[in-house]
């Protein structure tokens, strides 16, 4: 962090994060109010319009559009989705879906469409100096008109629990009074240090990206936020999620991911044994260590903790697709997706399922719908070139590979997959030398290895590659039940004897 050389601005900036939390807690106060007592009129006219029950909170505007205050606005925003999301029976959009939204002149009820919300929170929040005002309101999809309006908060930043107090006590009778019937959920613990909640939000951030060089970045940040608050256990669920993630994308060798993935999810539970975003973390450590239904069972549990959590659907929805229960698993994906509709991960994983599922043209419609939310978003050209090529399309299979662009050792194993399948076999060839080159120089999966031996048509070398899959106990033996790659393999003895050893349920 720059030094600006001005002190006040930096004591200012010092309690922005205390601010972004003490704020987002009085902001759920008085916004839960406003959904409550909008519930409670509707509940009392025959004629008025549908209750609220779904919102987005779109990113608060930034007044005046000062870079460096950014950072209170998103982290505001982002709290208030996350406290939100914790209500009982109030369905919240999730931040990558909101925050495709920031900076547009887009009409509000357009907004809700797209998402699927009979609300809209919107706001700004303005900082001069070491002053802070916040001014909020909720715009009903049905006709436009203001449901609820927030007073203007002003204060001192330093003054922050004061203010805190003064939104609070104007409401907190009639919002225990309406939230006792709508049920709340308990908050998560957050951290009180700013600098801590910084790092976190820019892990998240980088987290996000789903590339090597982001789950890199992502992990300093989240070390950085358990360093500087041991108790945070949100940053521990952070750290978890990278190298869960880092053993597909950057890659992380199991042997050395999983011991440092399962330390991370351990201690968040031991901080905080109700946050669903622990629960999944530790449902990842029982998937690398083959502990399947214990693994499903920590899904439920996030679920139960917290229904709103988008990424617990979706992780479960890819958990169930993988063992073949595709229905559950689509049902899953689609609960997902109402939570974050414009996901570009959500959309590609629900083509993913269907593309396992050998419904292929279902799946080749689901990527192209993903890829109109960004043309570049490499995860599903590289997908939607494995279903081109389960369809025997290997010019637009080939082509759609190409254009995912080199994201590593699966980049070159899916690369030469598709090679191999079109009867490129010198150019399939070129893609395994390249790997085996690449595993010269750090890390390469075998399972990347096995893709392309099975596309050339080579089982024994194929098979011997899956050998050293298991023997590394890596995750990536989730996909041997099921994916499509492998059918050629299917009857082999050897390779029904290696899914006997990794036991996946029925």
């Amino acid at each position: 962090m720059q030094n600006t050389g001005d002190a006040s601005a930096v004591a200012a900036r010092r309690l922005s994060g205390r601010a972004i939390v003490m704020l987002a807690i009085a902001v759920v106060a008085i916004l839960a109010t406003g959904v409550a007592l909008y519930r409670s009129q509707v509940a009392s006219s025959a004629k008025g319009p549908t209750p609220v029950t779904s919102i987005a909170v779109l990113p608060l505007k930034n007044l005046p559009d000062d870079p460096s205050n950014e950072y209170l606005s998103e982290g505001l925003t982002e709290s208030l989705i996350t406290a939100l999301s914790r209500i009982d029976g109030l369905k919240v959009i999730s931040r990558s879906s909101a925050f495709a939204f920031k900076g547009r002149a887009i009409d509000l009820q357009e907004v809700a469409s797209r998402l699927g919300v009979g609300a809209v929170l919107e706001g700004s929040i303005r900082r001069s100096g070491d002053r802070v005002r916040v001014e909020l309101r909720l715009v009903s999809a049905e006709n436009g008109r203001v449901i609820w309006a927030s007073d203007t908060y002003d204060r001192p930043l330093h003054d922050i629990f004061i203010l805190q107090d003064e939104i609070t006590r104007g409401v907190i009778t009639g919002m225990s009074l309406r939230l006792t019937s709508e049920g709340q959920q308990r908050p998560a613990k957050q951290t009180s240090i700013p600098e801590a909640y910084e790092a976190y939000l820019k892990g998240r951030y980088y987290w996000n990206k789903r590339t090597a060089e982001g789950l890199k970045k992502a992990i300093e940040h989240f070390e950085r936020a358990t360093k500087l608050d041991p108790g945070y256990a949100l940053a521990y669920c952070g750290l978890a999620d990278c190298y869960n993630l880092g053993v597909w994308y950057i890659p992380i060798p199991a042997s050395e991911a999983v011991p440092k993935l399962k330390e991370a999810a351990t201690k968040a539970i031991e901080l905080d044994d109700q946050l669903a975003e622990a629960h999944i973390a530790m449902s990842n450590v029982h998937s690398f260590e083959w502990r399947w239904r214990e693994g499903e069972e920590s899904q439920r549990r996030a679920i139960e903790l917290n229904a709103g959590y988008a990424t617990a659907h979706h992780w479960y929805a890819l958990n169930l697709a993988l063992l073949g229960r595709f229905d559950e698993a689509i049902a899953e994906i689609k609960r997902a997706r109402e939570l974050d509709p414009l996901s570009l991960v959500i959309n590609t994983d629900l083509g993913w399922i269907l593309y396992l599922s050998r419904r292929y043209d279902e799946a080749i419609e689901q990527y192209k719908k993903a890829l109109e939310l960004d043309p570049e978003f490499s995860l599903a050209h590289f997908d939607l070139a494995l279903a081109y090529s389960q369809k025997g399309m290997h010019e637009e299979a080939v082509a759609e590979m190409l254009r995912a662009g080199d994201r590593g050792s699966d980049y070159l194993g899916g690369l030469g997959y598709v090679y191999a399948r079109s009867g490129r076999r010198d150019e399939a060839l070129k893609a395994l030398e390249q790997l085996k080159q690449l595993s010269k120089r750090g890390y390469a999966p075998p399972y990347h290895f096995a893709w392309i031996y099975t596309g050339l048509g080579e089982k024994d070398q194929a098979l011997t590659m899956l050998e050293k899959v298991y023997e590394e106990h890596t995750q990536h033996v989730v996909d041997l039940k099921v994916h499509p790659m492998f059918d050629e393999l299917r009857l082999d003895p050897r390779y029904q004897d290696l899914l006997r050893r990794v036991a996946l349920p029925d």
